[in-house]
């Protein structure tokens, strides 16, 4: 079972609902240091998110190694170690 952890960080409170719209806002002619202070979204990460032309979500940490489907099916597993 996992555990709900409480948040411990400020980075990355922005949602992707809100970056889509900060985006939008940056091509309806808007500058980005105004976009960025009304979304709370840092400027740096605005302007990558816009030359990339794709929103993706925050994300902290490491990447995963094995999707989530590869790590369920591993729990299951047993291993035979012949000695």
């Amino acid at each position: 079972m996992t555990r709900k952890r409480t948040r411990t960080t400020n980075r990355a409170k922005w949602t992707a609902e809100s970056m889509k719209e900060a985006l939008s806002a940056m091509t309806s002619g808007r500058r980005i240091r105004d976009v960025a202070r009304s979304f709370g979204i840092p400027v740096s990460t605005l302007k990558d998110q816009y030359k990339s032309g794709q929103s993706h979500e925050a994300s902290l940490g490491r990447n995963s190694t094995f999707s989530i489907d590869q790590a369920g099916k591993g729990t299951n597993q047993s291993y035979n170690h012949d000695g």
